[in-house]
C-alpha cells in the first residue's frame, strides 16, 4: 500500500482505502480501480493524496488510529449534530450570542438523541485506542475544502490516546472524546464562508467567538457536564494567558493542587494539543500538511506558551519520526534522491528500513530494501 499524490496516480491503480466525504459518506469503495474520470474528480473535491495498492508495496500495511468503518461512523454522527443545530438556528432570526440563550434551542438539544449518541461514539472508539501505543496512523487524506467532521474525530483521538498515556479514569476518556468531537460546535453560529476569509481582521475577531457561543449552547444542554463543555470554551486558551475567550493562563504541568480559577482546565489542555497537531500534520485550506519531524518541532516551539509543555512531552513520546508508509527521499549516500516508503520503523526511531521505489527522475525500479540502522550515511526526509 501506498499513499499517492493524485497528481501522479494512473488509471488502473486499485484503492488501498476507501474514499469518503467530511460526513463520512463512501464516495468509492476499497478495491475500485481507478479510472481518468475518478481521478478527475477526487481533483475536483481537493483531494491531493489516495491510499493505493501497488506492486513490490503490498506488504507495506499502513496502520489507522480506528478502523476506516469506525471513523465513517464517528463522522457521521459529529455530522448529524452539526447539521441539527444548523437546522435549529435557521429557525432563530437572532445574532449568535442571542441564539445561543434561546429557550426553543436549549430545549432542542436537551432533548436531542444525537449528542447522547456522540458520547456513546466516543466510548466505542476506546477498546482500539487502548492497543496503540504511537499517533501513528492518525493523518488522514481528507478534502481540504470541508475537513470540520473529520477534523473533530481526529482531535478526538489523539486527545484520548494522550488521556490514556496519562491514565485518564474512563469517564474521564469518555467525557475527553467527546467535548473534542463538540469543541468547534461554535462555529456553526457563523456562515462557512467566513472561516475561508483567512486574515481578514473583522472576521477572525468575529470567529473568536466560536468557542463562548460552543460553550453557552452546550451548557444549555446540560449544565453539569462541566469537562465536556469547557473543552469547547478554553481549547484556545494559551499558557501565557494570551488566548480567548477569557485570557485564561496555563501550569505547563500535570500537577493541579495550586489549580486557580484563571487557569485553563487539564482536559482543554490535552484538547488544544490535539487540536494543533491534526491542523499540523493534515493541514488546513490555507497551510500544508507538515511532515512529523516538522510537527513535532513546530510543537516544541509552542510548548511553554501556547500549549502545556508537559502535555506535549507526552505527546511527543507518542509521535514516531518515520511511521510505516511514510514517503520518503534519500538526500544522501549512493541513492541520494531516490524515493520510497518507511517499511519497517526498527528499533532507532530516525533510522528505519526503507523500500525505495522510484528514481531520482519519478521511474519505477526494482524495490531496494535499506535499513538505515547500518547505512548511517544515508538520510532521509519525508516527503508530503
Amino acid at each position: 500500500m501506498l499513499k499517492l499524490p493524485t497528481d501522479i496516480v494512473q488509471p488502473g491503480m486499485v484503492l488501498a482505502k476507501p474514499i469518503t466525504d467530511d460526513k463520512g459518506r463512501t464516495l468509492l469503495r476499497q478495491g475500485v480501480a481507478l479510472t481518468d474520470e475518478y481521478i478527475a474528480v477526487l481533483k475536483q473535491r481537493g483531494l491531493s493524496l489516495v491510499f493505493v495498492t501497488v506492486e513490490d508495496a503490498d506488504a507495506i500495511h499502513i496502520d489507522s488510529a480506528i478502523p476506516d468503518d469506525a471513523r465513517q461512523q464517528a463522522q457521521q454522527t459529529v455530522g448529524r449534530v452539526f447539521e441539527f443545530v444548523r437546522q435549529l438556528l435557521a429557525t432563530i432570526d437572532e445574532p449568535p450570542a442571542e441564539a445561543a440563550a434561546e429557550a426553543e434551542l436549549a430545549q432542542a438539544v436537551q432533548s436531542s438523541p444525537d449528542f447522547v449518541q456522540l458520547e456513546q461514539t466516543a466510548a466505542s472508539l476506546l477498546p482500539e485506542l487502548f492497543e496503540k501505543k504511537t499517533l501513528a496512523g492518525l493523518s488522514q487524506i481528507r478534502n481540504q475544502s470541508h475537513t470540520q467532521f473529520s477534523h473533530a474525530v481526529n482531535v478526538a483521538v489523539a486527545a484520548m490516546l494522550i488521556g490514556i498515556n496519562l491514565h485518564l479514569a474512563l469517564d474521564d476518556l469518555v467525557r475527553l472524546g467527546t467535548g473534542c468531537m463538540l469543541h468547534d460546535i461554535g462555529k456553526v453560529f457563523f456562515d462557512p464562508h467566513l472561516f475561508k476569509l483567512n486574515g481578514h481582521m473583522p472576521n477572525r475577531l468575529k470567529l473568536r467567538e466560536h468557542p463562548r457561543l460552543g460553550y453557552e449552547l452546550l451548557r444549555q444542554r446540560n449544565p453539569d457536564n462541566v469537562m465536556i463543555n469547557h473543552v469547547a470554551l478554553e481549547h484556545h486558551e494559551r499558557q501565557d494567558g494570551q488566548g480567548y475567550p477569557r485570557g485564561l493562563r496555563g501550569t505547563n504541568g500535570l500537577e493541579r493542587t495550586r489549580f486557580g480559577r484563571d487557569n485553563i482546565l487539564l482536559i482543554a489542555e490535552i484538547a488544544g494539543v490535539a487540536d494543533v497537531f491534526d491542523i499540523l500534520s493534515n493541514g488546513t485550506a490555507h497551510h500544508p500538511p507538515l511532515a512529523p519531524m516538522q510537527v513535532a518541532n513546530t510543537m516544541r516551539q509552542l510548548a511553554g506558551t501556547f500549549l502545556n509543555r508537559e502535555v506535549v512531552d507526552i505527546f511527543l513520546s507518542m509521535l514516531p519520526v518515520f511511521p510505516v508508509g511514510l514517503n520518503v527521499v534519500l538526500r544522501t549516500g549512493r541513492f541520494a534522491n531516490y524515493k520510497g516508503v518507511v517499511l519497517e520503523t526498527g528499533k532507532q526511531p530516525d533510522r528505519p528500513v526503507v523500500r525505495l521505489l522510484f528514481n531520482p527522475n519519478g521511474g519505477r525500479i526494482s524495490p531496494i530494501d535499506l535499513n538505515l540502522a547500518v547505512k548511517q550515511d544515508m538520510l532521509i526526509e519525508a516527503t508530503l
